[in-house]
């Protein structure tokens, strides 16, 4: 394992911090990072879903229409990482609208696929979070701002698809941060 990985456990624990997150857990063995966490009494709180080819510039696959098959293996995929490394939470990455595609095809495959993952994540006792990327640092991002996150968690008519609130996103695309979390709150 890499040891700017590794080591960022022991940082972690070292700063006083109980729980982690991380991008992306799949380059390594779930069962060498549980040992990470257990080794440094942490919790992992959060991690991604498979991003698809991110060196090819991906961001998700859950939008991406015809990527149905690969998007429900890394459902799988998460799922088994989960398991092992007691995590309660997975983000899905929606991914960008490519080019030449209606941003509604892609929200209509985004919604499908999320009630998919719901219903398998559920069975595991997790939430899956939806988290609104700013397009300034993510162009063409399908879910950019908190109110279509907001959208995006209800429209599965599921309890354990939930909002992933981000600070810097929201500020970068919505005035005002109290506002912003005063109306998001309790979702």
């Amino acid at each position: 394992m890499r040891a700017a990985f590794c080591g960022g456990f022991e940082q972690a624990a070292r700063a006083g911090f109980q729980a982690v997150e991380f991008l992306f857990p799949y380059s390594y063995p779930a069962v060498a990072i549980g040992d990470l966490l257990h080794c440094h009494g942490l919790t992992n709180v959060l991690f991604n879903l498979p991003p698809g080819d991110w060196a090819a510039g991906e961001r998700g696959i859950a939008a991406l229409p015809g990527r149905e098959l690969e998007f429900r293996n890394s459902v799988d995929l998460a799922l088994s990482y989960a398991s092992i490394l007691k995590t309660r939470q997975l983000h899905v990455l929606s991914g960008m609208v490519p080019p030449g595609v209606e941003s509604a095809a892609c929200m209509d495959r985004y919604l499908e696929n999320l009630i998919y993952a719901a219903d398998k994540a559920a069975s595991h006792g997790i939430t899956l979070l939806v988290e609104a990327i700013n397009p300034a640092d993510m162009p063409n991002y399908l879910v950019q701002t908190q109110a279509e996150s907001s959208a995006v968690c209800a429209a599965p008519g599921t309890s354990n698809v939930r909002m992933q609130l981000d600070l810097y996103h929201m500020q970068m695309t919505e005035a005002g941060l109290a506002n912003g979390l005063r109306r998001y709150r309790t979702l």
